[in-house]
This record gives structure tokens, C-alpha cells and sequence, in this order.
């Protein structure tokens, strides 16, 4: 099976709010702070774009197969994905989530992963786990925001890197700004109002040579923040 990219998506607060789910599932009255279900603005877009250049969806969260089935189902996003890795499948451990199953199922060499495959969350517990290399876009409360946000990193990472995310995110690490100190990490400003930091963290605090996630995080782009897009019942 091959296919030019993979992208493995978070889903909550990834792609929108589906809290309201939770309390509907266990029959409970939600707080007046919870938001209706709701979808990040212009998600649908970004996946059908990405789908057209070849991409293949997965989603891999933290939750329950039936609230992240439900939410799918709800918000009529399953059929952009390939599959769906729930917490049932074990993908999740202390300090991240495990990817080596969709590049299984892809078919995917090692070096095929770190180029071609790519990861989307929210926050720390949703980095690789379990593969050195594998970059990973970390955007707080980024279902707050266009999802052109995350496309237009994610292209810029494969553009520079002639194809690759792996030696996109290394040109672009390695290539600091003049005014950037030795240890500064690396801010990329993109010329659009974002902009956004690179990193590379340890798989393990505790082992040094477990390798490192080359992660884009501490994203900025005010211009692009909008309402989310609320589901109706």
C-alpha cells in the first residue's frame, strides 16, 4: 500500500469540541460553560485539500471508541479517515501516544515514517511515543483557530524539506536567524501572521538516546483565530 503522505490527527480540541457527547453518553446535565458540538473552523477543507495531494487520514486519541465514533459520526467527519486508533487499541502511554500501528498498517519503512507521516495534537500527551524523528505539530487550543494554520506549517515543513517532514523541520532548525542566540530555539516567522517555534524533545526524559520528537510548538497566529462551527442537533 503506498501513498504519497499520512497525517495522524488528535480529535479532541484538535478538530473541534465534542465535550457536549461526554455528558449526552452518561446522561448528564453539562455546565452552562460547555460548549454545543462544534467543529474546528474549515477542518473539512483542510482534510479534503490534504486528501487530494495524497494524503491518508488516521485518527488517534486518548478516548473511547464509542464517544470518538460518535463524535465522527456526528460531525460527519468519518469518512475523511482511514482509521481510527482509540484508547481500547493501547496507543496511549505516560508522556504520549503510540504511532507505530497506522505506519504498520500503511506499510511504512522507517525512513518512510520520519519523512511522509506526520502527527497533529493539542498537547504534550499527544507526542510520538514510540518513533524517533516523527514530527509532530503541537498547537494549544488550536481547534480555536483556522484550520489553515496547521495545513500551511505542515506544507511549509514538506516544502522545505524537498518532500520530506523529517528534513524540512532539520533545514529549518539548523537555519537560525542572525539574531538568534546558540541555544535560542528556533522561531519561523512565515510572512502570512504565523509563526511558530521548533524543538527537538526526548522520547524519554529519563534515557538520553531514546532520540527526540522534532516538535513545532508555541504557534502564533491571532489573525486566524475564529469561532468554531456549531453542529446542529
Amino acid at each position: 500500500m503506498t501513498h504519497a503522505y499520512v497525517a495522524c490527527w488528535d480529535l479532541d480540541e484538535t478538530l473541534g469540541d465534542f465535550t457536549m457527547i461526554d455528558f449526552e453518553m452518561s446522561h448528564r446535565q453539562p455546565p452552562d460553560y460547555i460548549r454545543p458540538l462544534s467543529l474546528r473552523y474549515g477542518i473539512k477543507e483542510t482534510l479534503e485539500r490534504l486528501s487530494g495531494e495524497g494524503y491518508v487520514h488516521f485518527i488517534v486519541s486518548s478516548a473511547v471508541s464509542a464517544y470518538v465514533n460518535e463524535a465522527l459520526k456526528r460531525t460527519s467527519l468519518r469518512d475523511y479517515f482511514e482509521g481510527i486508533l482509540v484508547r481500547e487499541n493501547h496507543v496511549v502511554t505516560i508522556g504520549g501516544k503510540y504511532y507505530q500501528p497506522v505506519a504498520d498498517v500503511m506499510k511504512l519503512s522507517k525512513d518512510e515514517v520520519r519523512s511522509k507521516m506526520i502527527v497533529i495534537g493539542n498537547a504534550f500527551g499527544d507526542r510520538p511515543a514510540d518513533i524517533p524523528g516523527l514530527c509532530f505539530i503541537e498547537h494549544k487550543a488550536g481547534f480555536l483557530y483556522d484550520a489553515i494554520v496547521t495545513e500551511s506549517i505542515m506544507s511549509r515543513l514538506k516544502e522545505v524539506g524537498d518532500g520530506s517532514f523529517e528534513d524540512g523541520f532539520e533545514k529549518l532548525y539548523t537555519a537560525k536567524s542572525a539574531n538568534q542566540l546558540q541555544d535560542e530555539q528556533p522561531k519561523i516567522n512565515m510572512g502570512s501572521g504565523i509563526s511558530f517555534s521548533l524543538e527537538k524533545r526526548r522520547i524519554d526524559q529519563f534515557f538520553k538516546d531514546a532520540g527526540v520528537t522534532p516538535t513545532v510548538s508555541d504557534i502564533e497566529a491571532e489573525a486566524y483565530r475564529t469561532d468554531l462551527v456549531i453542529i446542529e442537533p
